[in-house]
Formats: structure tokens, C-alpha cells, sequence
């Protein structure tokens, strides 16, 4: 498993973690903050995908 996934894993545990962490509507906010999402510690959606599956990065 590539350590990315690994270290998403470690940091915000599981799917419904991740979730909480990050909600769907926090997508508004990451909009406005657009710095914060290109240069933050957040995963980014391929991570996600590849450690969580698909409909969790579409949600």
C-alpha cells in the first residue's frame, strides 16, 4: 500500500472519520480558502480514492 495511503489512514482513520473531518460542506469553504487547498496538509482526491474508494471523494 503506497505510504500516502498509509499516513491518510493514520491521520484521520477510517472512512467515517475522514468523513466527519471532512464533511461535504466543507467543499464551500475549501473554495473560498482556495491557498489553503492547494498548498494545505489535506490528502488530495486521488489519495482519497485510492484509500477510501470512490464515493467517498464524489459524496
Amino acid at each position: 500500500m503506497p505510504q500516502e495511503i498509509v499516513r491518510m489512514r493514520e491521520k484521520y482513520g477510517t472512512v467515517q472519520q475522514f468523513l466527519a473531518t471532512f464533511p461535504p460542506a466543507m467543499q464551500t469553504v475549501a473554495a473560498r480558502e482556495w491557498v489553503r487547498a492547494y498548498t494545505g496538509t489535506a490528502p488530495t482526491l486521488g489519495v482519497v480514492v485510492a484509500g477510501y474508494g470512490e464515493p467517498v471523494a464524489i459524496v
